[in-house]
């Protein structure tokens, strides 16, 4: 009998670069629109999607609802300015998924959705820790 994908506990350890760590370290941004149908893009936000590093140099993909956008326009300057920021997720879900393509190829993998994020660390603060305590100079 096999093993239903639906009975794995998957955590953020189970995905992130390390057990270990506490968030994940943020690489891109995206809007997602609605459309209608006819298939034109409306401006309704259907949901926001960040990808972050994760295991081995794979990426994941969250998404969050449209109620975060002004938390998540923050983050998008952020990332505008070359800073490096690591987020940790609130109400975090995971779910393995696994389907067969056409061709007969096995296509499996973890979606993610989260209710909000928080900006655990970005380069700014990290540079401002370290001269506070005098170990660098700005």
């Amino acid at each position: 009998m096999a093993f239903p994908l639906s009975k794995l506990h998957l955590n953020l350890g189970t995905v992130a670069r390390t057990m270990n760590d506490k968030g994940m370290e943020v690489t891109n941004t995206t809007i997602v629109y609605d459309y209608d149908e006819s298939g034109q893009k409306l401006e309704t936000i259907k949901a926001l999607a960040i990808t972050c590093n994760g295991y081995r140099g794979g990426q994941l993909v969250i998404k969050f609802p449209p109620s975060i956008e002004a938390k998540f326009r923050k983050l998008e300057e952020m990332m505008e300015n070359d800073i490096s920021v690591m987020i940790s997720f609130k109400k975090l879900k995971l779910t393995a998924y696994a389907l067969k393509a056409s061709d007969g190829r096995i296509l499996s993998g973890v979606s993610a959705k989260a209710e909000d994020f928080e900006v655990i660390n970005d380069m700014e603060s990290i540079s401002e820790d370290l001269t506070d305590m005098g170990e660098i100079e700005l």
